[in-house]
């Protein structure tokens, strides 16, 4: 790996480090799981040790897998993954869920797709991810169905077609197998106001707008669409279901990592395509913004005050948010 990619990791892992000691509540609630030991705060804890471990190798892989002209936007595409990833997990409403397990099987699925080796073990960790985490299916497990997917028709090898349909169906009967022992449960938590959450969503109005001319313009160049399609659509469901169950926090949180990681896998794969409209987007903002670490800090401090690290600020009470 290059000095800068090591340097970068190694900052990665302080800001990890600062966001632990920051945001971590030493409390955990009570989490639906299908093993009780899955509920033990220390083994918890290792789990969110775990979690923290994988992201950061998950980094390192990519910044490896990705071509010497785009390691700098790969970089800055990690960064703005971490500001959602790192402090999710630590604080009180979200310690001890069952999407640490998820996320953790997931990222491994997802550098098994960098690295493009040792494909025939994902059926195995996606039925393990289902059994454990049911509502992965609608989040990681549509993540990686639909990288699955664009491979085969980056490919065209059967193989990839018969991976991503049996890991959705084995995460599909591991929902089952959760229904079936009594322990299915959305898990749903309330951590973010109704208030609170459309406010966001109008403060994160830019992002959608240049997420939907990034797909739109990858759409009018793309000869075959479907793979681009089902990766548009694939992360929707996430963010359909938990805005009906009212989690805005996972709403939020889904709806960036979703995009945020497909959009680093194609730059990773040298999508031609993808390539060309993000240097077309990137350098519209460039043009509008004084600096780009601007796009990054907006939602950090989200995150920081309201989502991870909720505090009641004296102008959220004087708007009466």
């Amino acid at each position: 790996m290059r000095a800068d990619n090591k340097k970068f990791i190694v900052a990665m892992i302080m800001l990890a480090i600062v966001e632990l000691l920051r945001f971590f509540d030493r409390t955990l609630l009570f989490h639906s799981a299908p093993m009780g030991i899955l509920q033990n705060y220390t083994f918890a804890k290792i789990l969110l040790g775990i979690y923290m471990i994988v992201i950061m190798l998950l980094f390192a892989i990519m910044l490896t897998k990705t071509d010497m002209a785009y390691q700098k936007d790969m970089r800055y595409l990690i960064a703005f993954i971490s500001v959602f990833a790192l402090p999710m997990f630590a604080n009180l409403n979200y310690f001890g869920t069952m999407d640490v397990v998820a996320l953790i099987i997931g990222m491994i699925m997802i550098g098994i797709v960098c690295i493009e080796k040792y494909w025939i073990i994902m059926p195995v960790m996606s039925l393990a991810m289902g059994i454990i985490c049911p509502m992965s299916l609608v989040t990681v497990a549509a993540l990686i169905f639909a990288l699955l997917f664009y491979e085969y028709i980056r490919t065209k090898k059967k193989q990839f077609i018969a991976y991503a349909i049996v890991n959705i169906l084995l995460s599909l009967l591991g929902l089952a197998v959760s229904r079936k022992m009594g322990y299915f449960t959305t898990d749903s938590m309330y951590a973010l106001s109704l208030k609170k959450f459309l406010f966001v969503c109008l403060l994160m109005i830019p992002y959608a707008i240049i997420a939907i001319k990034m797909m739109m313009a990858i759409l009018n160049r793309a000869g075959k669409k479907s793979a681009y399609i089902c990766l548009f659509t694939a992360g929707l469901p996430a963010i359909l279901v938990y805005g009906l169950l009212a989690d805005y926090s996972r709403v939020i949180f889904y709806g960036f990592i979703y995009y945020l990681f497909a959009l680093a896998v194609l730059l990773i794969k040298q999508d031609q395509i993808v390539l060309v409209v993000y240097e077309e987007i990137r350098e519209r903002i460039r043009a509008r913004l004084p600096f780009m670490g601007l796009v990054i800090a907006y939602p950090f401090i989200v995150m920081c005050f309201w989502v991870s690290g909720p505090l009641e600020l004296f102008a959220e009470t004087f708007v009466g948010l």
